[in-house]
């Protein structure tokens, strides 16, 4: 998604009166964009949403994405399942 289509988004969610999800969406493109962050760093700004917290588990633990069938319970092992792009991709 390219930055003008993100600003797009962040200034619509700001009208829509979702200020916690517009910040939490930022915070998470800011993160995805970095060229060195860390699964933690994500963790840290998802886990602050408990919706966004669910969202990802959900997706994680999709027979999409989980074909071991193993139950994925940890947000930042789920980052490193997804990869950054797609948790970003996922919160927006």
């Amino acid at each position: 998604m390219s930055d003008a289509a993100l600003q797009g988004w962040m200034q619509r969610l700001r009208q829509e009166d979702l200020p916690a999800f517009a910040l939490t969406t930022q915070q998470i493109a800011m993160i995805a964009d970095k060229k060195v962050s860390t699964a933690n760093d994500l963790a840290s700004v998802i886990l602050q949403d408990s919706a966004m917290t669910t969202r990802i588990l959900r997706m994680v633990n999709s027979v999409y994405y989980n074909l071991s069938g193993k139950e994925i319970d940890t947000v930042s092992y789920a980052i490193v399942v997804l990869g950054v792009k797609q948790v970003r991709n996922i919160a927006l």
